[in-house]
């Protein structure tokens, strides 16, 4: 039986290296993005199965080389051979780094993070039976009052004061209340970098601004005010569209306005430089819908 050559096998291991490059490319440009939305479990198996098989084939190209440095340091070889072998290793070193960022991005894409008391206030003009569906792309771990349905809805009677009453069931509520887990990530371009000192009155200031009434903004700030002001600084963005993407919520009859407040804060230990966002307030007028709620990112990557 004859052998494959030195040549050859050098040229097929530098192939598994390349071609472990091209998997990672694929991966970070086109998996990442266009399977977010699948069942975190194809999303899981996914990123596992290149992650092995990047790490198997630049492991295979590792060893080799490592012979070859061996080899080389025993037997004399040509000028060429040298250049060859070292853009070989060069290869397999700058692999490392993109192994690595494969990694953070599985890691940061996957931990799944909290949508803590998003709650739903209805204020319709007069009493009449509203229903509310939230259709959230993640695992719900607390509703109250309980869905009136399977389709993750509820039915209500709605009084123009805020009261809320299910059907077959004499007790009022002031608001629907959910909380729950996902992986779905947030783009965080511009926010605002708020001081402990500060918190209340900014808080203040941001619910007033994005039309929350003194009783809404007083239910918002006694959650999640001890919360930031465990934190020197927080980095805290209100998110809208991609909040609306994830947590799509469809009221029927449709209200004359919606107002979603949706914080989103990542602690900071010292105050940084970042993009100051633009609040946009919607008139309250008619009809109107309130929720607000807020997430923790201090185990996920802000971009």
């Amino acid at each position: 039986m004859t052998l494959p050559s030195y040549k050859s096998v050098s040229n097929i291991t530098l192939s598994f290296v390349f071609l472990s490059y091209l998997l990672g490319i694929i991966y970070i440009l086109f998996v990442n993005t266009y399977f977010v939305g699948y069942p975190r479990e194809v999303e899981d198996q996914l990123s596992l199965a290149i992650e092995y098989i990047f790490i198997f084939l630049n492991g295979v190209g590792f060893l080799y080389h490592l012979g070859l440095l061996i080899n080389g340091l025993i037997t004399k070889i040509s000028k060429g051979e040298k250049i060859r072998r070292a853009l070989m290793g060069l290869a397999i070193i700058i692999a490392i780094p993109l192994i690595a960022y494969i990694r953070a991005i599985t890691m940061f894409r996957d931990t799944p993070q909290g949508f803590d008391k998003p709650v739903i206030y209805i204020y319709p003009a007069e009493t009449q039976k509203v229903s509310v569906a939230l259709d959230f792309k993640g695992d719900f771990k607390t509703v109250y009052p309980s869905f009136t349905n399977d389709k993750d809805t509820w039915e209500v009677m709605a009084q123009p004061n805020g009261t809320l009453r299910l059907p077959n069931n004499d007790r009022d509520y002031g608001y629907l209340f959910w909380e729950g887990k996902t992986a779905e990530p947030f783009n965080i371009t511009s926010g605002f970098v708020v001081a402990k000192a500060d918190t209340k009155q900014f808080l203040e200031w941001a619910l007033r601004e994005q039309g929350l009434n003194d009783k809404e903004a007083n239910d918002f700030i006694v959650y999640w005010l001890p919360q930031l002001e465990e934190n020197p600084y927080n980095l805290i963005h209100f998110s809208t569209d991609e909040y609306q993407n994830i947590a799509k919520l469809t009221v029927t009859p449709k209200p004359d306005s919606i107002i979603r407040v949706f914080m989103v804060y990542k602690p900071l230990s010292e105050r940084v430089s970042f993009p100051e966002q633009k609040l946009e307030k919607i008139e309250r007028s008619g009809f109107t819908v309130v929720e607000w709620g807020g997430s923790n990112q201090s185990t996920n990557l802000i971009k």
